[in-house]
This record gives structure tokens, sequence and C-alpha cells, in this order.
């Protein structure tokens, strides 16, 4: 297996200077530039979740507890990461709308070639436990 790079940080001297500037300041766990941050953060959070619910036909979370949110943020992360896994090793590139589609084509598709018989309803399941009816 291919090993899918780290990645290369980007620090410029702007970076530098930056923390630099909230350490001297009187404002290290609070105040404008954790304001700052936590806006930005946001809006990257609404924008992965516009792309998941566009791109994997989501089309509402269904959770309205902050435990649920967190689930299903941790759900779509875990499907995008797999999404880049599977890019990488087919395809060694990023994860685009173009390979996203390709794999949900394939993957219906080969849903829809299954032989029924190698597929276990709950019917068969309730028969094979003695069950009778489904509460």
């Amino acid at each position: 297996m291919t090993p899918i790079p780290y990645g290369k940080q980007s620090i410029d001297d702007d970076d530098i200077q930056a923390v630099i500037d909230v350490f001297r300041s009187d404002w290290l766990t609070t105040g404008p530039k954790v304001e700052e941050f936590e806006r930005v953060f946001a809006e990257t959070v609404e924008t992965f979740f516009g792309w998941w619910k566009r791109h994997l036909k989501v089309y509402h979370l269904i959770a309205r507890s902050q435990y649920g949110v967190l689930v299903q943020m941790l759900a779509g992360l875990i499907t995008y990461l797999l999404l880049a896994i599977y890019c990488h090793e087919e395809y060694n590139e990023k994860v685009s709308i173009k390979r996203v589609r390709e794999l949900r084509t394939k993957i219906r598709n080969e849903a829809a070639m299954m032989d029924e018989s190698d597929c276990i309803t709950d019917d068969a399941l309730y028969e094979e436990d003695g069950l009778h009816a489904k509460t």
C-alpha cells in the first residue's frame, strides 16, 4: 500500500509574525484573534457541509443535539477521508467531484447487478430465527 503523504506546511514570515504579535499582546487565550479563528473555522465547517450535502446527496442533517451533529460531522469526515484514500490509491489524485460521481455510479451498478439470492433480507433473518412477525 502506497503511503499517503502528510503534506507540507506553508508557513511564511507573516504567519510567524502573527504568532509573535499574539504572544506579545494581552490576548493570549481570548480576544480578537480567537474570534477571527472561530469565524473562519465556522465558515470552513459550513463549506465542508455544503460540499458534503451537495455531492454526497445528503439533503439535511438528521441530528439536532450537539452530540448528534458531532457524530454526523465525524461521519462526513470519515467519508471524505475514505474518498481521499480511494482517489489516491486508484488514480493518484485528490478527491474530485468527477471521482465522487464515478464511485457513486460504480457502487449503484454493482448493487444493481447483485443476485438477489446473495442478499440477506429482513424476511430471511426472521424466518431463520423462527420469528413470524416483525415488530
